[in-house]
């Protein structure tokens, strides 16, 4: 608008500086803005009112769930239904705390027995670099003498018991057995 404004000024040879019509059109511009504004509002509140407006007593599709009155007895059976609802929203959280739980526990289980599945190979790597066949047999061997190791080490504890008792009944005085045979005698 500024440069329309400019080029009339210069074809009817009037002098008008830049700033004076950029000022006048700012000016132009702010007051056809507000008269845009306060046409389109009042062309809303026409819309509103005449073309848009939906009379009272039409009711639309989507508002036929206030056709129905409801009674006492419809509204204690829906908070029943709500009360239902509720207790299997709860069970179903308990149910799946549970599941959570036992996957805890059954991830735990097959580490172990990851674990355990890795000795077991371990094993049986070593049973064959020392050319036994039977794992079996080599655990029933190995048994074997660890519980005649076993037997054989509790005969060394107890006779190793023995000689222990009978060195410190040895260390006694010569009086002590007396006093000892005889509590009376003090």
């Amino acid at each position: 608008m500024e440069k329309y404004l400019l080029e009339e000024a210069e074809a009817t040879s009037n002098p008008v500086s830049r700033e004076c019509v950029r000022e006048a059109s700012d000016k132009l511009f702010g007051h056809f803005l507000k008269a845009v504004d306060k046409n389109f509002d009042r062309l809303e509140s026409y819309l509103k009112k005449n073309l848009f407006h939906i009379p009272s007593n039409v009711l639309l599709p989507e508002d036929a769930v206030h056709w129905q009155d409801y009674s006492a007895k419809d509204d204690a059976k829906l908070d029943a239904d709500l009360e239902n609802l509720r207790q299997q929203v709860r069970n179903s959280l308990y149910v799946n705390a549970r599941l959570r739980q036992w996957l805890q526990e059954a991830e735990v289980a097959q580490a172990q027995l990851d674990g355990f599945l890795l000795r077991v190979n371990n094993l049986h790597q070593i049973l064959s670099k020392a050319k036994i066949s039977d794992l079996s047999e080599s655990i029933i061997f190995t048994a074997g003498k660890a519980r005649k190791l076993k037997e054989q080490l509790n005969l060394v504890l107890e006779q190793n018991f023995r000689e222990s008792q009978e060195r410190q009944f040895t260390n006694l005085p010569a009086a002590m057995p007396s006093k000892l045979c005889n509590p009376n005698s003090e």
